[in-house]
C-alpha cells in the first residue's frame, strides 16, 4: 500500500506527507468521525491528482480534518 506512511504520518504530525507517486508535498486529506473512535478518510496529492480512501480506522478527536476533496482524483 503506497499510501500508508502518509495515514501513519497524518497520526502522528497532522500533515499528510509526500506524494508517493510523485513526491510532491502539496497534499492534504479528510477524515471523517463516524462513532466514537471510529471513522473514515481520503488522502490525496494536489498535483498529480493521485489519492487513498480508508473505509474504516481509528480515530481521535484531534486528527478530524474536514477538508473538501478536489474533484478529478484518480483512486
Amino acid at each position: 500500500m503506497k499510501w500508508l506512511d502518509n495515514i501513519t504520518n497524518i497520526i502522528a504530525t497532522h500533515n499528510a506527507g509526500k506524494c508517493p507517486f510523485c513526491n510532491s508535498e502539496n497534499t492534504d486529506y479528510r477524515i471523517i468521525n463516524l462513532s466514537s473512535d471510529i471513522g473514515y478518510g481520503d488522502v490525496w496529492c494536489n498535483d498529480c491528482k493521485k489519492a487513498f480512501h480508508i473505509s474504516r480506522m481509528k480515530i481521535s478527536e484531534d486528527i478530524i480534518k474536514n477538508s473538501e476533496i478536489p474533484k478529478s482524483l484518480n483512486y
